[in-house]
């Protein structure tokens, strides 16, 4: 499975203290799986789900278009599957915010050639929206087992949580203990990475993923 872990890098001008905080959150990180953003793109997330995935890869409108038109699995391009339509209102979103916020990238390189990952700056965590997704992670479950539509969604990743020894009940509410405590870990990533912004409102960093 692949691991990635997203951090926060602090800018050459910030403050001791303001660079001492970031430098801590980034060391400490979040690290999570694919199925986790799965699992938040199911949920209705947008915003964090667009920026985990542009740190990631950033595909270009030929990209897209080749992609929607290949008949593979979405997992080959995006980590797992889900329609097309999921990725599609992710990169409609990234297009949309890159006009108002000036994002970094940065090349990485690729099996096949180069390619560009975003480097979001602090300033996305300003967005009404972002907080909300944030607040939302750290401050309710993400999936209930008394929710049916939450329990088609732990269906749904099941294959990452399955023991072959366990009952099909066993496996459910092991994906939905562990889908709630991993999204708690986004929500307290975030959250911290927020209050760090609200501290220190001149101390400029940026969201950076790395692929193990």
């Amino acid at each position: 499975m692949t691991q990635l872990v997203l951090g926060i890098k602090a800018s050459s001008r910030c403050s001791r203290k303001a660079r001492e905080e970031i430098e801590r959150l980034d060391k400490e990180g979040l690290w999570f799986g694919w199925s986790d953003v799965k699992a938040l793109q199911l949920k209705g997330f947008k915003y964090i789900p667009m920026l985990i995935h542009t740190c990631h890869i950033i595909h270009n409108d030929e990209d897209l278009r080749e992609i929607r038109e290949a008949s593979l699995s979405m997992s080959l391009f995006f980590g797992y599957d889900l329609p097309f339509s999921y990725f599609e209102e992710t990169y409609r979103l990234f297009n949309s915010l890159r006009e108002k916020i000036k994002v970094r990238t940065r090349f990485v390189r690729l099996l096949r050639g180069r390619g560009k990952r975003a480097l979001w700056p602090c300033e996305i965590l300003d967005l009404k929206e972002v907080q909300d997704e944030i607040n939302r992670l750290a401050s309710q479950t993400l999936l209930s087992k008394e929710d049916p539509q939450d329990m088609e969604v732990a269906k749904r990743l099941l294959r990452w949580f399955s023991h072959k020894e366990s009952t099909l009940e066993e496996n459910m509410n092991r994906t939905i203990e562990t889908m709630n405590w991993r999204g708690k870990k986004f929500g307290d990533f975030f959250m911290k990475a927020l209050e760090i912004h609200k501290k220190y409102p001149k101390a400029r960093f940026w969201f950076n993923l790395e692929v193990l």
